[in-house]
């Protein structure tokens, strides 16, 4: 669109012009058929500057939306889930490595890490490259290969050459390729059952296994590299519920929350994951009876969660969240600074299942209210009314969302998963910025910690949300944050990983 045709159409704050809005809707709100381009995305997706008003079509005549033929996101999400092996197919077009190392190569490569000076390796298998992927499980493992160097140890991450959305088959792939990243530098690649005769032969050297995921693995093979490295346990962790569904967020055809029910249930017919589910758990209930397994849990409502759903055997559970908040009285009172207007902020990926989709909604409904609405991620949203600022947050600068929260004075931080969060980075990054949450009772340890910090609120639904923001509750709950601030600082205190359960 030229910029003379933008100005035309939409005033300076994105909104449609009413000439526009006569152009696209009847009166009866309904979508003229000739208008159907300009309201509506290839994919059936209602374009963001329109959301608002069909977001009251839904509410006031939902009959009208189905005449209209109106595809509401879930519905678009169902029209083009694929079956899970036709994923698996996709992911694997990718062609494998020219190059592998053999055992002897692979052998120097490791001695020449050690260097005689080290205190042993720790081999910590994930899913993906921690230094070129995003994410919390991602910025879990970066901050342990910190850890690992001051602690005296070589750090092995090891990952799939293939991605999958599941556990490795053992008919497609019997010894599996894997990329091998060695003290944050990318080393190559193997298979599988060389990393595990290498390691075999280090007879000295004491290795640690931790295991932070799982997807793409053969669990047949790290039990394998389990017993090679001499040790009695393992070390895995809860990032997420992969160890009872390979739907690891427990996403019923990736659209609702399931909780988890029996693997013979209907819902998990109904699910994409459902059959995959069925020997996912029996692989899981083997991998966890050949070896002594300790589990760590980065939360409390994690570990009891995953203590009611799964019927895994395991040598130990401990909790060690990621981080842990003290709020002190400050040494002097600061001024109580009041910016206008109410400044309510998304923190990380726009994804579905972080509440990604209701924050769109509610800036939609509440564009041309006194609301500020701020996005603070790696990449910038697809999305109109709200200002962006880049963050990316690493081990070097694990406070760089904390301080983006507080340098943007954020009074609020909407926080809505579909799941139960296991831990929640976001969550603690916005409470020490001084910023509250709100969430919903579902979401996990988000919800957990906005109880026990008392800095947020917990609302039952979305309609309960909306009516937070459309009555003079949100403001409220914002002064009260701004005058809590006034008074009290936030220290934050983060874990050693792997390392505060290692002896």
């Amino acid at each position: 669109m030229n910029v003379l045709l933008k100005k035309i159409s939409f005033h300076k704050s994105g909104k449609p012009r009413r000439w526009l809005l006569r152009l696209i809707f009847k009166k009866n709100l309904t979508v003229r058929p000739f208008s159907r381009k300009l309201a509506y995305k290839k994919n059936g997706m209602i374009r963001p500057r329109f959301r608002a008003f069909t977001r009251k079509i839904e509410a006031t005549s939902p009959e009208v939306i189905s005449a209209n033929q109106f595809i509401r996101e879930e519905e678009a999400i169902l029209k083009t889930l694929l079956p899970l092996e036709s994923i698996v197919h996709t992911w694997r077009s990718k062609s494998d490595p020219s190059k592998l190392f053999t055992k002897s190569e692979l052998q120097k490569e490791i001695n020449k890490a050690l260097d005689g000076t080290h205190s042993g390796i720790i081999v910590s298998v994930s899913n993906d490259n921690y230094r070129r992927v995003t994410g919390g499980v991602q910025l879990c493992i970066e901050h342990e290969e910190v850890q690992a160097k001051t602690n005296g140890f070589t750090y092995l991450q090891i990952h799939p050459w293939h991605a999958l959305p599941r556990l490795g088959h053992i008919c497609e792939e019997p010894d599996t390729i894997i990329n091998l990243v060695i003290n944050g530098n990318d080393l190559g690649c193997s298979r599988m059952s060389t990393l595990i005769s290498v390691v075999h032969g280090f007879d000295e050297a004491r290795i640690e296994i931790v295991i932070h995921h799982m997807l793409g693995h053969l669990p047949e093979q790290i039990t394998e590299l389990i017993q090679a490295s001499r040790r009695e346990s393992c070390l895995f962790w809860l990032h997420d519920f992969f160890s009872i569904c390979p739907s690891y967020t427990l996403q019923r055809n990736k659209l609702s929350y399931c909780g988890a029910p029996a693997v013979d249930s209907n819902s998990c017919e109904l699910c994409v994951f459902g059959k995959e589910r069925v020997s996912h758990s029996l692989r899981m209930e083997s991998f966890f009876r050949s070896n002594h397994i300790k589990i760590i849990s980065p939360s409390e409502v994690t570990a009891k969660f995953w203590l009611s759903k799964s019927n895994l055997i395991f040598e130990s559970l401990v909790v060690i969240p990621h981080v842990s908040l003290k709020f002190l009285p400050r040494a002097s009172i600061s001024k109580i600074v009041n910016p206008e207007p109410i400044r309510i902020a998304y923190l990380g990926a726009p994804v579905r299942h972080k509440g990604w989709t209701v924050f769109a909604d509610l800036v939609a409904e509440f564009a041309e209210s006194d609301y500020q609405f701020i996005v603070m991620s790696q990449k910038s949203p697809e999305i109109d009314f709200v200002d962006w600022t880049n963050v990316t947050v690493t081990a070097n600068e694990p406070n760089a969302m904390s301080e983006s929260v507080s340098n943007n004075q954020v009074d609020l931080v909407l926080h809505w998963p579909t799941w139960p969060e296991t831990f929640s980075f976001t969550t603690f990054e916005a409470l020490a910025g001084a910023a509250y949450v709100i969430t919903n009772p579902g979401s996990g340890n988000v919800a957990a910690a906005v109880q026990e910090t008392g800095r947020g609120i917990i609302l039952d639904d979305e309609e309960a949300l909306f009516e937070f923001f459309r009555s003079n509750a949100a403001r409220k709950l914002a002064e009260g944050r701004r005058e809590e601030n006034s008074t009290t600082e936030v220290i934050q205190n983060r874990s050693r990983m792997s390392f505060d359960s290692l002896n």
